[in-house]
């Protein structure tokens, strides 16, 4: 589970911004908060971004992106030569020279973590995991350039710490070296950022789970209720199960890994396969009610609303089955505004979320402020400054009250973090 999430000096992020998931002290009852046994504080399950287009809000997503990658893949897929794909503030020349820094806090197992590092585009500057049981702040290392200069007792030992020292490298994670030895303090962190976290956005994999999930039975009922109460027109869901060539598998192996090298920098583009290209491919096929029996229609057949549907479902769905954390941007894009409410109302509700799964997702969807399923604490706003920096704040920090219309107040511009047309509406005025 997430309670907050920070970064400093990263896109158009410079000083340090945060997202907290923790509740506040509001008496607004429109969601089911979360409520984690041994944390005593309330957890909210989902948070929305809004604010203006290129205001920041999917960099804040970008950035937990980059944490995650770090840790996962740091020590077994980064170049030992190899810088670290950072990305700092463009814009202040100061900038430059300052490092960036990702920092958040989870709930994991019953207990309270606190993770991150500063980093410059080259190596790791520094790194520390800090550890609450029974509320108590408990170090478990805290690295500084290539040392580890404090480490608690669940590293092993001097000889152990020497071994992992010895295998860390300057653009490596020490986290990512103690996973990988079966540290298991550094396990179970390291864990929870691979399984438990997962990111959706335009340039994510056509299918993130769901082929997987309509082989089991109960999933695939889930889903074909879900789609049927859609008003998609859908009345099922099959695979449908193709044999590839040996010709065209060689093809598809070196095509993606042309692209995989080409894009990898700037895209998540992940294989779906590991040593080779599979024999054959799953390809989900949707039925439609026809005049005498149902017709089976391709994907490229279907409409860009239902085919993010189906996409966005596998992700939602495994999520809320492990209690993970799932970031969308864009969320509304090519949806109704009626089926985006009836998605997050998936994880607003203890009944349909008895795990704790969270979402923060990114819109502009202003359905969502006056749908009743949303608290204050729960809606975020993004706006960059003249300097062109973002900044992020809830609109329970603003003086509002529960009655209020919160579509009309952001649409007035009351809350800020909406666009500016001053010199736009100057320019048809002079058009006429």
């Amino acid at each position: 589970m997430l309670l907050r999430f920070g970064v400093s000096n990263y896109l158009s992020i410079l000083d340090h911004q945060s997202l907290s998931l923790i509740a506040t002290a509001l008496t607004d009852t429109n969601a089911d908060l979360l409520t984690p046994n041994g944390l005593g504080r309330r957890v909210l399950p989902a948070l929305a971004l809004y604010g203006a287009n290129a205001s920041g809000k999917t960099n804040i997503l970008a950035a937990f992106q980059f944490l995650k990658r770090a840790v996962v893949e740091s020590q077994t897929r980064g170049d030992a030569s190899g810088g670290l794909n950072l990305r700092k503030f463009a814009l202040k020349e100061s900038a430059r020279s300052e490092p960036s820094t990702v920092d958040c806090d989870m709930w994991i197992d019953g207990t309270r973590y606190h993770y991150g590092f500063t980093a410059s585009e080259d190596e790791f500057l520094s790194e520390w995991l800090y550890s609450y049981p029974k509320r108590r702040r408990r170090v478990e290392f805290f690295r500084e350039g290539d040392q580890i200069t404090q480490a608690g007792e669940s590293m092993g030992g001097e000889a152990k710490l020497r071994l992992l020292q010895s295998l860390m490298r300057k653009n490596s994670l020490f986290i990512s070296v103690g996973a990988q030895n079966n540290v298991h303090v550094l396990s179970t962190v390291y864990n929870w950022f691979a399984t438990k976290t997962m990111r959706f956005s335009s340039t994510s994999s056509p299918d993130l789970g769901l082929t997987t999930l309509l082989g089991d039975a109960d999933s695939l009922r889930v889903i074909t209720d879900f789609v049927k109460s859609a008003d998609l027109g859908i009345t099922g869901l099959e695979l449908e199960t193709t044999k590839l060539s040996d010709e065209t598998r060689k093809f598809g192996s070196e095509l993606f890994e042309f692209f995989r090298k080409q894009l990898d920098s700037r895209l998540e583009l992940r294989s779906p396969f590991q040593d080779e290209f599979p024999e054959e491919y799953k390809e989900i096929v949707l039925l439609h009610s026809g005049e005498t029996h149902d017709v089976s229609l391709s994907q490229n057949l279907e409409s860009a609303g239902t085919l993010k549907l189906l996409r966005l479902l596998g992700p939602v769905l495994t999520t809320i089955r492990s209690g993970g954390v799932l970031f969308v941007d864009e969320m509304e894009a090519n949806f109704h505004p009626l089926l985006t409410i009836k998605l997050l109302k998936m994880f607003t509700s203890t009944s349909t979320n008895p795990n704790g799964a969270q979402i923060i997702f990114s819109t502009h969807d202003t359905n969502v402020l006056c749908s009743g399923i949303f608290r204050r604490d729960q809606i975020w706003f993004v706006e960059k400054a003249r300097d062109g920096a973002s900044h992020y704040y809830a609109l329970s920090d603003l003086a509002t009250r529960k009655s209020d219309s919160f579509e009309r107040g952001y649409l007035e511009g009351r809350y800020g973090a909406i666009p500016f047309f001053g010199q736009l509406d100057a320019l048809l005025q002079g058009s006429t």
